[in-house]
């Protein structure tokens, strides 16, 4: 019969072959992978596959960026045709602020639009939403890199540091929290600087919100909408009715 493979999921130990034709258990010696006792981390595998997951993020990106610049080219004018009037889009082709750049034309060349636009430019040519999410984005970048530089820099010598798991330098759990022992005061560390990212995404996102700025929040406030008016009401007229309620 064909060996069937099982795994010891509770102890996280080793992969076993069960033979159908004796009903026994027998270890190979060979293995998927292998972990030290009561560690989460798997072992075996070249610094936890990481590099792997890693190339294929980046392949992925690559083919979505290349699939994106295919339909923008392919599609360069076809949002501003379907949302705007014929007379706005002729004004917006003749005006020199909402004119299209030729160097932004490229198969790929918006990627460098995109980092030396400024926000008055994008202003005129997306509107406010697009500079209030942009500015959102600019916010979680920095915030990336200031967590990523305090890991880096703090954490991940703290955890090297442990014994817990082997020397090997491809091992990706020395990396990890699994790699220092229970009941070292090191652990806290985690623990503060968890509290620490909070406080800093509390700190980032505040100073986003307080870059908002509802130019025209008192005419929304403010505006009506009316239907069923005559057409010959006159601008005074409606506004001499409305007078009354005041």
């Amino acid at each position: 019969m064909i060996p069937f493979l099982t795994f010891d999921v509770g102890r996280s130990r080793l992969v076993h072959l069960f033979n159908g034709t004796n009903d026994t258990f027998s270890p190979n010696g060979t293995y998927c992978y292998s972990s030290a006792r009561g560690s989460t981390v798997l072992q075996g595998i070249t610094f936890g596959g990481v590099p792997t997951v890693l190339l294929l993020d980046v392949a992925c990106f690559l083919i979505l960026m290349l699939i994106f610049s295919f339909i923008r080219r392919r599609l360069w004018d076809y949002g501003r045709i379907a949302l705007v009037s014929e007379r706005f889009h002729e004004l917006s082709e003749s005006s020199p602020i909402l004119e299209e750049p030729d160097s932004d034309e490229g198969f790929c060349s918006w990627m460098v639009s995109a980092f030396r636009m400024h926000d008055e430019e994008i202003y005129e040519k997306c509107g406010h939403d697009a500079i209030t999410y942009l500015a959102f984005q600019r916010h979680l970048i920095c915030l990336l890199i200031v967590v990523s530089m305090l890991s880096l820099c703090v954490i991940l010598p703290v955890n090297l540091s442990g014994d817990l798991l082997d020397k090997d330098p491809y091992s990706f759990g020395r990396t990890t929290i699994a790699n220092l022992r229970t009941g070292n005061n090191l652990l806290w560390l985690h623990t503060v600087f968890a509290v620490i990212y909070l406080i800093l995404t509390a700190i980032f996102m505040k100073h986003h919100m307080g870059a908002i700025k509802y130019k025209k929040e008192s005419i929304v406030k403010r505006t009506l909408f009316i239907t069923g008016l005559p057409k010959n009401a006159s601008q005074t007229a409606i506004e001499n009715h409305f007078k009354i309620f005041q």
